[in-house]
């Protein structure tokens, strides 16, 4: 039946629905439902088609190509217009955009809302603020995007959804507590709580709720099942602030005791109910502990501007973060420039809520250019300072102070984000004590002799991503009146987001410069490095010549620099043990060695079983090199100095 125009409304806040004046709109292929949710989840933005590609297919190879993505489009834009539904999927380069009024998405109402809730708040209406959030939570229906069956969309999308929602309730749980709605309070929280049982957050403010509605016994009941849960299914303790909500209960229990009376010998006495008198010995504990509490440590930057793409390992590394198993030693690694970094502190700040006892960020100094890695030393005393240890009392000895730190993170539930790590023994030292604890270690090097329990290796972004990236960093419009230059740039750029970045910031430098002029520059091969180099001496040659000089000062690892520059200076893309050994002077076993070498570092990548790629960037910074050693630049003359 064909409805003319209408107006549908679509909601993602619970199953996925299409409806016109109530009457849902049937979509019955799957691939179309996860299409059109990816799309919903992100109205009025910038969705690229390798993300669709992920999401219809959950990342398993081999998925079909962009075609069947832009087939599925076309069946999806004719279901909803056989349905009189108005064409709001825009085509993009390399992507599409879902645009919606704000009352036509459930999600950008709840949105509205809340935004609404926020000038409330600064006007300091705190009753008119918790209406919007209260019809803001009405929006929320069970289990969103049920309907949709897709792996990484409830891997990754959905969980976003939900920790929206849950943020949204908590901060009006806030104003309920602080208006006296405790019976609504009470079955909202508890309603959430089925679903988010170790929230502590959601338990502290029902236990609050609980408390001053008279219920005390039922208040320090929930205290005890969320406490049950958290050791038995996390193997952690709760934080302070559910510990602190618990003694606040018991405080006004026992105040709420029968008033003192009077004997009949005159004495005067107080009964304490039995409850208070039996936990008084460990709510002396519990305020002990509360007074050497220290301010929580929340350490980790911000997340880079433009971060983008990412999303499966994002995922993964937030799996390991957040799993439910004994200490866990998590290792980006990759190539100088990659996204290593940026990558760690993403998934940081969206594992926060899961370290209660904060995040603590240390920047070890392995990837900076003309400067020594921090000492074992200095990085003990900088972890065992955020944690509130005097400095003056910080033992000077190495073992003794890793002692100290293993003893005041056990029990606890800290995140520990290693930034630039040069080898395993500047790391070893630093890890915490206790089941509850995570370690996150960013470096180019894969440390085979830690105890990692998992190593996420980090490519390049693919294309498509690099150009979003660009297309952020120097504005749609900008990047839109160029896109086949600005791939040009991405290409040119081999999808690394430092080199990524320095374009950009080459670009927003000169606003009048055509972003052809600067793909023009790039393209020419004299002009390519420096070009993506600062001018402070940053950006894709410092970040090589850290790689390059680590393995050219070590014995073996002079013969696999020499190496790199023959293969430059010869222009090779690509090599084998027996064209390297041939071209160095080597026996094959000394040239597969050599190639392993530079394959650890990143200087050269495996294509393919006993085949290495020589990256375009890579042979440049290697050719200026081949140049400085021997003074000449022909391949001739340099191959043979």
């Amino acid at each position: 039946m064909t409805r003319g125009n209408c107006r549908a409304r679509f909601s993602v806040l619970g199953p996925l629905e299409v409806a016109d004046r109530g009457e849902i709109i049937s979509i019955p292929a799957a691939k179309q439902r996860i299409i059109l949710a990816t799309l919903l989840l992100r109205p009025n933005q910038f969705v690229s088609v390798d993300e669709l590609i992920e999401r219809m297919w959950d990342g398993d190879e081999p998925a079909p190509g962009r075609g069947a993505v832009h087939t599925h489009i076309g069946r999806l834009r004719r279901t909803l217009a056989d349905q009189g539904v108005r064409q709001f999927i825009q085509t993009r380069e390399l992507g599409y955009i879902a645009e919606f009024a704000a009352d036509e998405l459930d999600l950008m109402r709840h949105r509205h809302l809340v935004d609404l809730a926020a000038t409330e708040r600064k006007e300091g209406r705190a009753a008119e603020e918790a209406d919007a959030l209260a019809a803001a939570l009405a929006l929320w229906r069970p289990t969103p995007l049920s309907n949709v069956r897709s792996h990484l969309l409830h891997a990754i999308d959905v969980p976003l959804l939900v920790e929206e929602r849950l943020r949204t309730l908590e901060r009006w749980g806030e104003l309920a507590l602080r208006l006296g709605r405790y019976d609504e309070m009470i079955t909202q929280m508890k309603a959430a709580l089925m679903d988010n049982p170790t929230r502590e957050r959601l338990t502290a403010q029902l236990m609050l709720a609980l408390s001053r509605s008279g219920r005390q016994a039922e208040a320090l009941e929930a205290y005890k099942i969320v406490v049950e849960l958290l050791r038995e299914e996390l193997g952690v303790e709760p934080g302070a602030e559910l510990r602190e909500t618990y003694l606040l209960v018991l405080r006004q229990d026992a105040r709420a005791g029968p008033e003192p009376r009077v004997t009949s010998s005159g004495t005067e006495h107080a009964e304490r109910p039995d409850e208070v008198r039996s936990l008084s010995g460990e709510m002396a504990k519990l305020l002990q502990l509360l007074t050497e509490l220290t301010p929580t440590p929340a350490e980790v930057p911000a997340v880079p501007h433009a971060f983008t793409g990412r999303s499966a390992p994002l995922q993964r590394v937030h799996a390991l973060l957040t799993a439910e198993r004994r200490r866990g030693v998590i290792a980006i690694t990759g190539a100088g420039g990659v996204g290593k970094s940026a990558l760690a502190i993403r998934a940081a700040h969206r594992a926060a809520e899961h370290f209660p006892d904060g995040s603590i960020y240390v920047d070890l100094g392995g990837s900076t250019l003309d400067s020594h890695p921090a000492t074992v030393r200095y990085a003990l005393g900088r972890i065992l300072r955020s944690l509130g240890v005097n400095p003056s009392t910080i033992p000077s000895d190495v073992e003794e102070a890793a002692g100290r730190l293993r003893s005041l993170t056990s029990g606890k539930r800290l995140l520990l984000v290693l930034d630039n790590a040069s080898h395993p023994a500047q790391v070893h030292p630093l890890l915490p004590a206790g089941p509850g604890s995570r370690v996150l270690i960013t470096s180019r090097r894969a440390f085979t002799s830690l105890d990692v329990s998992a190593v996420e290796r980090l490519d390049p972004l693919l294309l498509s991503e690099a150009v979003a990236m660009l297309r952020t960093l120097i504005g749609a419009r900008r990047a839109d009146s160029d896109l086949d230059a600005l791939t040009q740039i991405a290409h040119l750029c081999e999808c690394l987001p430092l080199a990524l970045r320095v374009a950009a910031r080459r670009l927003a430098a000169r606003p009048n410069l055509p972003v052809r002029a600067l793909a023009a520059q790039l393209g020419d091969e004299r002009q390519r490095l420096p070009m993506l180099s600062d001018d402070d001496g940053g950006g894709v040659r410092s970040m090589l010549m850290v790689s390059y000089r680590a393995l050219d000062s070590v014995a073996d690892g002079v013969v696999a620099t020499r190496l790199l520059r023959l293969l430059a200076v010869r222009d090779l893309t690509s090599t084998d043990p027996s064209v390297a050994a041939s071209l160095a002077g080597l026996t094959e076993q000394e040239a597969q060695l050599a190639l392993d070498q530079l394959a650890g570092a990143h200087l050269v990548e495996v294509a393919s079983a006993g085949l290495y790629r020589l990256p375009a960037l890579v042979r440049l910074f290697a050719r200026e090199l081949a140049h400085e050693v021997t003074g000449f630049d022909t391949p001739a003359l340099a191959c043979h100095g």
